[in-house]
């Protein structure tokens, strides 16, 4: 483990070290995953498959409507903590062990249980989950990589499709890093996005060989979405250097995130959605008041469940209210989804407390070596 700067990331952060280990994870960042976990399973309770409801459109208006762009503050979040990463992994390896090790387990167990759990909810706004469809999560890559196979795939949950980008993130990233440290990572991320901006301001003509190299590159590394990550790397480094531009380029890069970004929905009200999570991002970073709120053990808990919540809501709830909403027609139609998110909070507690730990536990184990004669878990 390596030894603490004399300049650390935020007076709430002075006892970070190693951001997989539970004593080093910034509070105010699991706060803001359980804000960002909040959003998203409340737009897909109440208005994301709003045709499907008993309650129908009733609820699918602003802010409830706009609960999508909890996954834009999870992609701030992700490139502040992966650059944290980068600089305590000792090579590319070490980088992509621990990434693997973060994600794996939960995603085994979450699709065990979507596996087994889909032909009790015909109602799943996915469908049926065909075993094919597995590996995409699994493997955590694109169904356009598998296309490129000529396999016809895609996930089993709707909501994988931002753990996609992230993973594509996290190959840029880290390759550029090991490569070209710090500021060659920033630099690749940028020109990766400024050639997106460049696509779609239409700089580049249409049908020779470097738009069509330019747009396939883009689109199969998820570059659509890198201000977000940017955003939240540059603010790392302030985070960590305390110097002043680096916040400057930071708040630049949220700007650009809302300005090129397309919203998911009407323009304004998404523009608006976006700066709303730049600025709650922005403000926890820098102001102790609302870190310490952050800090709450309702936010936290929900930090706790968000990964393994995000890999199993959407379906079961949408399934579940639309059974709720059959068999008890009585129950006002705010209510409906209470019951069902709170079963699958319920599931996520128990991946992450208990069969998230035990398959990394699983992954890990290795027999000690030189006649020790015993059996370690190890997990670095």
């Amino acid at each position: 483990m390596e030894v603490q700067r004399e300049r650390s990331l935020l007076p709430a952060a002075r006892a970070a070290h190693d951001v997989g280990s539970a004593k080093t994870r910034l509070a105010y960042l699991d706060g803001l995953r359980g804000v960002a976990i909040g959003m998203v399973l409340v737009f897909h309770a109440y208005a994301r498959w709003a045709h499907l409801m008993p309650f129908g459109a009733t609820f699918a208006v602003p802010p409830l409507a706009q609960g999508w762009v909890g996954v834009e503050l999870f992609f701030i979040i992700s490139g502040f903590v992966i650059f944290l990463t980068l600089e305590r992994s000792r090579s590319l390896g070490d980088f992509a062990l621990r990434r693997w090790r973060r994600l794996m387990p939960a995603m085994l167990v979450a699709t065990a249980l979507i596996v087994v759990t889909a032909p009790l909810l015909p109602e799943r706004p996915q469908g049926a989950v065909r075993l094919a469809d597995v590996l995409v999560g699994l493997t955590f890559l694109d169904p356009k990589w598998w296309l490129s196979l000529h396999m016809e795939v895609a996930p089993i949950e709707g909501a994988f499709w931002s753990l996609f980008v992230e993973v594509q993130f996290y190959a840029v990233a880290g390759l550029a890093y090991f490569i070209a440290g710090r500021r060659g990572a920033l630099a690749a991320l940028i020109g990766l996005y400024g050639a997106v901006v460049l696509l779609q301001a239409g700089a580049i003509p249409q049908g020779p060989f470097l738009y069509r190299a330019a747009f396939a590159l883009t689109d199969r590394l998820g570059a659509l979405y890198y201000p977000w990550f940017i955003a939240g790397a540059l603010l790392y480094v302030f985070a960590e250097t305390r110097e002043r531009h680096w916040l400057w380029l930071g708040v630049a890069a949220l700007a650009a995130a809302v300005v090129t970004s397309e919203p998911a929905g009407p323009w304004l009200a998404g523009k608006l959605a976006f700066a709303a999570v730049a600025l709650l991002f922005l403000a926890a970073l820098l102001w102790p008041r609302l870190q310490r709120s952050l800090s709450g053990r309702g936010v936290q808990f929900l930090g706790f469940v968000s990964y393994p919540l995000y890999l199993v809501h959407e379906n079961a709830v949408v399934a579940l209210t639309v059974k709720l909403g059959h068999a008890a027609p009585v129950i006002p139609g705010w209510a409906l989804p209470l019951l069902p998110m709170l079963a699958v909070v319920a599931v996520a507690w128990w991946i992450a407390r208990y069969g998230e730990p035990a398959v990394r536990r699983a992954l890990t184990w290795r027999p000690q070596r030189h006649g020790a004669g015993m059996a370690g878990a190890v997990l670095h």
